[in-house]
């Protein structure tokens, strides 16, 4: 060998990818301690070609980062490349002045970012990006929030955009998990703090936040998802919801995941807003709906959280709007019997989750408990006639599970083979005869003339929330983010 050093250009093409394989996985894998590949993008156009098809998948835009993002993203071919859009609307520091920040005085910075975007978004068109481009959207206010700092859900920022570069949830294993139950709010309970502090901090955390008034959004019609995750308490306007929803003509997915608002009156404001937006229509196109709704059982939300909202007329709203859609997941906003008592056909419905309260409650011999389960079967007798009018229904979830109880009932059909299943956590006789008969010509609908029954009696286990509950739920990826399930363990 002459003992010079093969130079880059030298080297075969698979090699090539190899080592750009290699370098971008030292830094994308979950447990490195580094992130960031996009300054190998300068060393040449090769290099830029590959590193760039990773770097420009995910963004994260804050209001400083709007201007820059539409000057990198003026060829098609990088457009090409984005997946996820991240805008958080965070709210300025008072004293900062940045030039970059792209607003005037008569709007919000918040709606002036959104407006901004959505210009940016709308010049593009379809054919210059995948097939699939999901908008999350997040907001950040401080206002109110200063004195119940302890309280508040911790900014998942640094452990998000790890998730969106390796796909991995193992950062969110550092972090403590928000729920009713969390530590958060266990470790000021019984500590001296006054009652008018934790109604203080549940007044300021569960209200509205944002609203975009004074803009109106132009169609942009390369967004196929909208998500909004549990990353915030506050909720985003349904008027300003609804807006942003209208200018998206092309979506196929609509993942929303929100906590109550703290007075009922706001709340029942907020249904209404949202039963009007679906009445008068979803984009055609829409495959997946998904709605997960929270709600938090600690002492002080008993004084203004009332069970009993009527979400009739939002019902009635939501199964018009979805007749064509493949996925609906419609978890704690709305009871399972309140739906299926109005569902209307769904010709084109895979799979259906629901919640159902009287799922908890105590077993045994009282007269309660005899009563709770003459309902749930009232329920999934209810559920067989409706699965009847869903012919391409593969699978259906009804549960509920916290305070040491889970129930979860589960029909499937998978290859012409249909199965009900009961998991529980209490020794209720669910599942007899009648129950039976009535999914056998549920099962015969969907083309198969033998059903299968299992019933499944689960652990005992403290199930203090959702996020126990979850691993038993077959269809959660329909309802709840990969990133909001790890929030909840």
């Amino acid at each position: 060998m002459d003992g010079t050093k093969p130079c880059w250009a030298s080297l075969p093409r698979e090699l090539h990818l190899h080592i750009l394989e290699h370098v971008a996985n030292a830094h994308s894998s979950p447990t490195s301690p580094t992130r960031g590949i996009a300054r190998y993008a300068s060393v040449s156009q090769d290099w830029q070609d590959f590193f760039e098809g990773t770097t420009f998948r995910n963004f994260v835009l804050r209001l400083q980062d709007l201007i820059p993002f539409r000057e990198h993203t003026q060829s098609p071919r990088r457009r090409g490349y984005i997946r996820h859009i991240w805008l958080r609307l965070e709210e300025p520091h008072p004293e900062e002045d940045d030039p970059a920040l792209p607003w005037n005085q008569p709007r919000s910075p918040f709606a002036t970012a959104a407006l901004y975007l959505w210009n940016t978004l709308a010049s593009w068109e379809v054919n210059q990006v995948g097939e699939e481009l999901a908008l999350e959207i997040s907001s950040h206010t401080l206002a109110g929030l200063i004195r119940y700092d302890n309280y508040t859900l911790k900014d998942d920022i640094d452990h998000y955009s790890k998730y969106l570069e390796t796909g991995s949830v193992a950062s969110y294993d550092e972090i403590e998990p928000f729920s009713h139950t969390s530590l958060l709010w266990i470790a000021h309970m019984g500590q001296g703090q006054s009652i008018s502090m934790h109604s203080g901090a549940i007044k300021a955390l569960y209200s509205y936040d944002i609203r975009l008034s004074r803009v109106r959004l132009p169609p942009v019609q390369i967004v196929t998802k909208l998500l909004m995750r549990r990353a915030n308490t506050r909720n985003l306007y349904p008027d300003s919801l609804g807006q942003i929803i209208k200018s998206l003509p092309r979506l196929k997915e609509i993942h929303f995941e929100r906590w109550r608002l703290c007075s009922l009156g706001a709340e029942r404001r907020w249904l209404q807003a949202l039963s009007d937006m679906c009445r008068h229509g979803l984009p055609p196109s829409l495959k997946k709906f998904a709605i997960l709704h929270e709600a938090s059982n600690t002492p002080y939300f008993a004084r203004v959280f009332y069970g009993g909202v009527k979400v009739e007329e939002l019902v009635s709203s939501v199964a018009q709007c979805c007749l064509l859609v493949e996925h609906l997941a419609l978890c704690f906003i709305v009871d399972a019997d309140e739906f299926l008592s109005n569902a209307p056909n769904f010709p084109e419905l895979k799979t259906l989750t629901l919640t159902a309260e009287m799922f908890l409650g105590e077993g045994g011999d009282s007269d309660e408990a005899v009563e709770r389960r003459i309902k749930i079967k009232t329920l999934l007798l209810l559920a067989a006639l409706a699965a009847c009018r869903m012919p391409k229904l593969e699978l259906m979830e009804i549960w509920n599970g916290r305070g040491g109880q889970v129930s979860i009932f589960r029909y499937k059909v998978d290859s012409g083979l249909a199965e009900i299943t009961w998991k529980s956590t209490q020794d209720d006789v669910v599942i007899d005869d009648d129950m039976m008969k009535a999914w056998e010509a549920t099962a015969r609908v969907h083309a198969s003339d033998d059903l299968r029954k299992s019933v499944i009696r689960l652990p005992d286990g403290p199930y203090t929330y959702y996020g126990s509950v979850l691993p038993h739920v077959e269809s959660k990826e329909h309802f709840i983010h990969e990133v909001s399930a790890a929030q909840m363990k």
